[in-house]
């Protein structure tokens, strides 16, 4: 069973659940006291905007949230696969300096990423 999301799209997916659910239900018992909330002169105006913000920030949170959770699970759970993409990762670096190619960052790929960061020593960005 895998105990991590392995692609951005994934973890964006789950967070877009969790966060819509918080704020559908948010909305729908507390509509009117945010309504109240935001019903100064300044945000008369622009009400639907700022509640379109206020619904949004919860999926944000929740992707953040989920995020740093799902690197603290790669950390725990997937080390042995980490270090077979970090074991790859290095021998195409070594076959690209020695056969000046370059080697492309995937970057949906959570377990890349992390791979990709715990070896920054031995690389740079050009």
């Amino acid at each position: 069973m895998q105990t991590y999301l392995k692609t951005r799209g994934r973890l964006l997916s789950v967070a877009a659940s969790v966060g819509t659910l918080f704020s559908s239900f948010l909305f729908r018992v507390y509509l009117e006291e945010i309504r109240n909330y935001f019903n100064l002169g300044v945000f008369s105006k622009h009400q639907f905007p700022v509640l379109l913000a206020v619904f949004v920030l919860p999926i944000l949170a929740a992707y953040i949230v989920l995020y740093f959770s799902n690197r603290l699970l790669i950390w725990f759970y997937g080390t042995e696969e980490l270090q077979d993409r970090r074991r790859k990762l290095l021998i195409s670096l070594v076959d690209a300096y020695i056969f000046q190619r370059t080697v492309f960052y995937l970057a949906d790929d959570l377990l890349d990423e992390y791979a990709w960061s715990s070896i920054k020593p031995f690389w740079r960005h050009k």
